[in-house]
């Protein structure tokens, strides 16, 4: 009777272990618009890295335009921050909202701000400004170098200042 119950249990651990590992790929399938774009691949590293998540169990929808508050969870996601339950800093954030807490967090980081009227807009659309300014706050607190080096900047497009040798996804981030 041992026997069998542990053979059970062994059963039951091998199939988890194995859905478990097969549920990256399962969610990868799940999301339908995205079986011809572009990013498939790199989207699929995010979603393995639960950095990223679908509209919907089924849609992705990759052309869509990210909310202030998607932003943040991405950021906060990337960066492994650890959660901050603390009162919300903002009068457009309710602490039952689903990004009450990304927004603590992101808050709490000095990633982002809010609007000088106390409110943080969470489902308005990310500017590319702001994207900017999160993203070197985000590298800062990450101690990743943020500035090019005169010397680097030599060989580099002249209107991007950005090193010719950084464009394509082999580039490394240096740290200070």
């Amino acid at each position: 009777m041992k026997t069998v119950v542990m053979k059970k249990v062994a059963q039951a651990l091998a199939a988890l272990m194995i859905v478990s590992m097969l549920s990256p790929v399962l969610a990868f399938a799940a999301f339908d618009d995205l079986s011809s774009h572009w990013a498939k691949k790199d989207i699929e590293a995010l979603v393995e890295q639960k950095i990223v998540d679908g509209v919907t169990p089924t849609q992705f929808e990759p052309e869509r335009s990210i909310t202030r508050a998607e932003f943040a969870a991405l950021v906060v996601r990337s960066l492994g921050l650890t959660s901050v339950t603390s009162s919300t800093y903002f009068n457009d954030v309710d602490a039952s909202d689903w990004y009450a807490d990304t927004v603590s967090t992101a808050t709490y980081a000095g990633l982002i701000n809010g609007y000088e009227d106390n409110s943080f807009r969470p489902a308005a659309p990310v500017t590319r400004e702001e994207m900017a300014a999160i993203v070197i706050r985000a590298l800062t607190y990450a101690d990743v170098a943020t500035i090019v080096p005169a010397d680097t900047q030599k060989n580099s497009s002249p209107s991007l200042k950005i090193p010719i040798k950084s464009y394509g996804p082999t580039r490394k981030l240096q740290r200070r």
